[in-house]
């Protein structure tokens, strides 16, 4: 069945992704959710989109959810290691056999789908996945799901749901082939998940992003809840401290599980979906057993490759992070220097073509004492390496390829005191994230730590 899968259209192994309503065609997974029954249609879903922190939202909250008892549904995207990771209940990924399973179970309608529209024009992979997981949430009787969008939003395949809550993470600047040159063209995309009569939950935006906001919201007579106006929070050593003004149960401080204050306005937009949410749909615990979940959930929520530490006894010190555009990367310098102060660093750099690569190597290069660029392998949409040489060349700054050989040849050269850090895509820091676990010859000891 994998092969099945594998065989579809996949916007994100392919070197520019298309969009618009003549490719992305909502109603074609509109088509496949239908006859697959609307699968958790009526289901309280909690849905997200955002440039950033989506992911990292996303995890906190149905930590959160799951901590209070409920069996909880996360969908999200991409995967590190395996393609299950993207279909969760209660934080388990599900198992291969009932993957393939479901997908069996989808095909059919899927081929039929296929006869009726032209060549190359049926579902796509992620639609076949996004029903796949939905198809499994109701199977399995899940209580709440908690569903992050793949591209932009008004045309994303999970945008067939209607959310009891409409999360939005903070909006700036990314595929801007896709969804505009502007950020007002951007949110507008991304607002689209806004539905009728819901919660919306939204970041401290820019003016122009919370304007469109804002009209998407009054338009769809959604209650807009808002970071700095509704709810807020202060930030001080990894904890976070909340303050609703929707709700006498909070202020509150809470230890966070990710690391860096990027990571405290993540929680805090969990935190404040969670309690609207819980309390739209009549199902707001005791103040102790919330404050207890939240607590849980915020301090056991990770993601790999989101400023993720591997550590070794006398050896250099490894930050995954995933980091694909400028404003994220300005996030990880400050939690580098947080977490690691001015310790020496060294710098593995790729990303993909459709990336603002230049700016963000821009913002990186001033904080780093050496710099291996390097090219990722799988899917092969990397940015050629070469193409970050500077004239004239920084002596500091040079290729090494593939990954793999870039990773050995930094560590060779770094202490046991240096930070080794590995960023500018998913897909590089999922690569070397892999050899890391995998190659125990050449990094044995290599550990994920807190």
């Amino acid at each position: 069945m994998a092969n099945f899968l594998d065989q579809r259209i996949n916007f994100e192994r392919v070197h520019r992704i298309p969009y618009g309503d003549r490719v992305m065609k909502l109603g074609r997974m509109e088509t496949l959710y239908t006859a697959l029954g609307k699968p958790t249609d009526g289901l309280p879903i909690f849905h997200l989109a955002g440039t950033k922190g989506k992911g990292s939202t996303a995890a906190m909250l149905a930590r959160c959810l799951t901590a209070a008892g409920w069996k909880t549904g996360l969908y999200s995207s991409p995967h590190i290691l395996n393609i299950e990771e993207r279909i969760q209940i209660n934080g388990q990924p599900i198992p291969h056999e009932a993957f393939e399973e479901l997908l069996e179970q989808v095909r059919p309608v899927v081929e039929k789908i296929d006869a009726e529209l032209p060549d190359g024009e049926g579902p796509t992979f992620f639609d076949i996945l996004t029903a796949t997981a939905l198809l499994y949430f109701e199977q399995q009787q899940v209580e709440y799901v908690v569903l992050e969008t793949g591209l932009g939003g008004r045309l994303d395949s999970t945008n067939v749901v209607s959310p009891l809550v409409s999360i939005l993470t903070h909006i700036s600047f990314d595929h801007t082939t896709q969804l505009g040159s502007s950020l007002a063209q951007i949110a507008t995309e991304k607002a689209g998940i806004i539905k009728p009569h819901s919660l919306v939950v939204s970041d401290a935006q820019q003016s122009e992003v919370n304007e469109v906001i804002r009209e998407k919201a009054a338009k769809e007579n959604a209650t807009l809840l808002r970071l700095d106006e509704d709810f807020s929070y202060e930030y001080s050593s990894n904890e976070v401290t909340l303050h609703l003004q929707t709700t006498d149960l909070l202020p509150h401080t809470f230890e966070l599980g990710m690391r860096g204050e990027h990571q405290a306005a993540n929680a805090t937009l969990a935190v404040a979906a969670m309690v609207a949410g819980l309390g739209k749909w009549g199902h707001l615990p005791e103040t102790d057993v919330l404050l207890q979940s939240i607590q849980q959930g915020l301090r056991e929520a990770t993601l790999p490759c989101r400023f993720e530490i591997f550590q070794k006894k006398d050896a250099p010190t490894v930050v995954l992070d995933g980091a694909h555009n400028v404003a994220s990367v300005q996030k990880l310098l400050a939690t580098l220097e947080e977490t690691f102060g001015e310790k020496e660093r060294t710098l593995i750099f790729a990303a993909s073509r459709d990336k603002h690569s230049a700016e963000m190597l821009e913002a990186l290069r001033p904080h780093f004492a050496s710099v291996l660029l390097t090219e990722f392998v799988d899917p092969p949409k990397s940015e050629p390496a070469a193409n970050f040489l500077t004239e004239p060349s920084d002596p500091a700054v040079e290729v090494a390829l593939p990954a793999a050989k870039a990773l050995e040849q930094a560590l060779q050269r770094a202490s046991a005191e240096n930070i080794l850090c590995v960023t500018g895509s998913l897909f590089l820091t999922s690569e070397l994230r892999r050899v890391l676990l995998s190659d125990a010859d050449q990094y044995g000891g290599y550990v994920p730590v807190r």
